[in-house]
């Protein structure tokens, strides 16, 4: 190793160990898995989708104090 490799990788932290190891679930596993987000998100709908708009008027109006010259 040339010593620029040996000085990157003495920067480096090590990787941290897996709590476990994946696992593989068939494709029917998947398809619940979505249904029930769904169906999680079906069930209060009003409320995320009124997070999402509160957010995106929030950062709308923070782009546009950017704009505004003596805004901040």
């Amino acid at each position: 190793m040339s010593e620029m490799e040996n000085a990157i990788q003495q920067e480096m932290p090590p990787l941290p160990p897996q709590m476990h190891s994946p696992r593989n679930v068939g494709i029917v596993r998947g398809i619940e898995w979505l249904a029930d987000g769904m169906r999680l998100f079906g069930a209060n709908a009003a409320a995320w989708i009124g997070i999402c708009v509160v957010g995106f008027v929030m950062m709308l109006a923070l782009g546009i104090l950017n704009v505004i010259p003596g805004a901040c």
